[in-house]
C-alpha cells in the first residue's frame, strides 16, 4: 500500500454526536477502518486539521471544523500494449 498524494477532506458535523475527540469521532463516522488504523495515521502525521496543525488521539472534537487525511491505497500496475510495429 501506498499514501495517497492528496489529503481525503472530512467537514465535522454541526452537532457533536456525543463525542469527545476527533478521534471518537472518525471512529464512528468510519466503522470499517480499525481504530488502530486512525491512531496510526494520527502518529504518522497524516490527519491535520486546514492550517496544516497536527491532529493527535486527544484532539477534541470541534463542530464544523475540517479534517484532512491521507489514506492508504492499494498500488496497481498499468498496462500499456505495447506499440505497433512499422
Amino acid at each position: 500500500m501506498i499514501t495517497s498524494p492528496s489529503p481525503s477532506v472530512l467537514s465535522l458535523p454541526q452537532v457533536n454526536p456525543g463525542v469527545v475527540t476527533v478521534l471518537d469521532y472518525l471512529i464512528i463516522k468510519f466503522p470499517r477502518i480499525a481504530p488502530e488504523v486512525w491512531r496510526q495515521r494520527m502518529s504518522d502525521g497524516k490527519v491535520h486539521r486546514h492550517d496544516h496543525s497536527l491532529v493527535s488521539a486527544q484532539t477534541p472534537f470541534k463542530e464544523q471544523e475540517r479534517i484532512y487525511y491521507y489514506r492508504e491505497v492499494e498500488t496497481c500496475l498499468l498496462y500499456t500494449s505495447p506499440s505497433p510495429r512499422d
